[in-house]
């Protein structure tokens, strides 16, 4: 075989085999997406920041030490607040609801011009079941 001539390697011969990892493959540049027009700050289960839509396009609009607060903020959350039994202490509640007040001055500024920001501080709400509303 001379050098060059080509080896057939079947059907996959462009491809290098190559297997990424779930970290390796979230490192890939990716084509940007569109900006959103409004984001929504809510806490939310198994998420590191609470800003929806989640993704690059919405943390990348907001500054990173903001984006640090949040994720801090998200924590507290995650580990004080159970999903059937609500938060765990009432200090935990007020010091949560007390930062969330800085934190949405904070994105709201951070965000005039880029988008808009909605709030829902949904575990602040007091619970209802179907019954506690007629339709």
């Amino acid at each position: 075989m001379g050098p060059d001539d080509e080896t057939d390697e079947g059907p996959d011969s462009g491809w290098f085999g190559l297997v990424l990892t779930p970290e390796q493959y979230a490192c890939l540049s990716r084509v940007p997406e569109e900006p959103p027009t409004v984001v929504t700050l809510a806490p939310e289960y198994c998420v590191d920041v609470p800003l929806w839509p989640l993704g690059d396009a919405t943390d990348n609009l907001v500054p990173p030490a903001l984006l640090e607060k949040l994720m801090a903020w998200q924590a507290l959350f995650d580990n004080n607040f159970h999903y059937k039994t609500g938060w765990l202490s009432e200090d935990a509640k007020s010091r949560w609801a007390a930062e969330a007040v800085g934190l949405e001055a904070e994105l709201r500024a951070a965000l005039a011009g880029k988008a808009e920001v909605v709030v829902d501080l949904w575990p602040l709400k007091p619970d209802e079941t179907p019954d506690d509303n007629p339709a």
